[in-house]
């Protein structure tokens, strides 16, 4: 996992690939501010799997963009001095960024699998993988 920043995007580093991207909004950010970051948020919530967590204020990204959100966590109370709190529902924020993560993987990989899945068992038997070996050289 990597960390970015709008900082950097403007200065045109970027990560290419990724598979999920979190917002984590660390003061009360208001829509225009996030507005103000259009293009680093619309270039890192593409990915598959998108999430925010904030646990000092309202996120207030636009309707736009939080609408594409796979999962939000979002504690609209003082936190401040909480932090075994805070921990706990990050854990469980992490917990759904996961099983997201093993549904997403399997969803592109079961093509693959399904391609040498001849009699649609489930399973690749021997002579699946041997047809699967053949392919790979």
């Amino acid at each position: 996992m990597k960390p970015t920043f709008n900082e950097e995007f403007l200065e045109g580093k970027t990560i290419a690939t990724f598979d999920f991207a979190v917002l984590l909004a660390e003061d009360n950010v208001e829509e225009d501010e996030y507005e103000m970051q259009r293009d680093f948020l619309e270039h890192y919530l593409k990915a598959p799997i998108t999430a925010a967590f904030t646990t000092y204020a309202p996120l207030r990204l636009p309707a736009d963009l939080a609408e594409g959100l796979s999962v939000t966590k979002v504690i609209e109370e003082d936190m401040t001095g909480r932090d075994a709190e805070v921990l706990g529902l990050l854990s469980t924020f992490v917990e759904d960024l996961r099983k997201l993560q093993l549904q997403h993987d399997a969803e592109k990989t079961k093509p693959a699998f399904q391609k040498y899945d001849k009699d649609n068992s489930g399973a690749i038997d021997r002579e699946e993988l041997a047809a699967l070996s053949k392919d790979l050289g």
